[in-house]
């Protein structure tokens, strides 16, 4: 027996949720009840029999909202606004200001050096080298997060290197 609270519990893609419904369950001889939605594959009634339409629209509904949500996201992010857990490398969480970052000197020091060093030609495992032998602890390990590793890794250095973060702050600088 399976028992969810309504139908979209199930599943939001219509086609396997149909599938388990009209194929799976009954081969298996699995009962599925939605509580919320009355319907009861034990039982004919009539819930039984729009089962179909409510999947779609439990699918598209999912859908418009994940749209949706990405939408606001995106718009946020336009705005220079950051809608992540933990600050990258270099800034902190502004505390007045909800989405804003600014910048964390100590760690933005060591960017703007991985960026003087990587305009010189250095590479990153080079980089990650001069790091480590100067004791400059990692990322991880400066946020103290919950795998902290105080030795860099060319990943990380690459990551700092591509990220638009970086490149924005400083032309936005550029343009006040």
């Amino acid at each position: 027996m399976v028992i969810t609270k309504d139908l979209s519990r199930l599943g939001r893609d219509y086609i396997k949720t149909g599938h388990y419904i009209e194929n799976y369950f009954p081969e298996h001889q699995v009962r599925y009840v939605a509580i919320n939605d009355g319907i009861d594959t034990y039982i004919e009634n009539t819930n039984n029999d729009i089962t179909p339409f409510k999947a779609l629209l439990n699918d598209m509904y999912a859908k418009d909202i994940s749209k949706k949500i990405k939408s606001v996201f995106k718009q946020k992010q336009y705005d220079g606004q950051f809608m992540v857990t933990t600050a990258p490398y270099g800034y902190k969480k502004d505390k007045d200001r909800k989405g804003k970052l600014v910048i964390d000197d100590y760690p933005a020091s060591i960017v703007k050096r991985i960026y003087e060093m990587y305009a010189d030609g250095k590479s990153a495992d080079f980089i990650k080298n001069i790091l480590d032998l100067e004791n400059i602890v990692s990322p991880s390990a400066y946020t103290k997060s919950t795998n902290p590793n105080k030795k860099w890794n060319s990943t990380t250095i690459r990551t700092i290197l591509k990220s638009e973060v970086y490149i924005r702050k400083c032309c936005s600088k550029q343009k006040e």
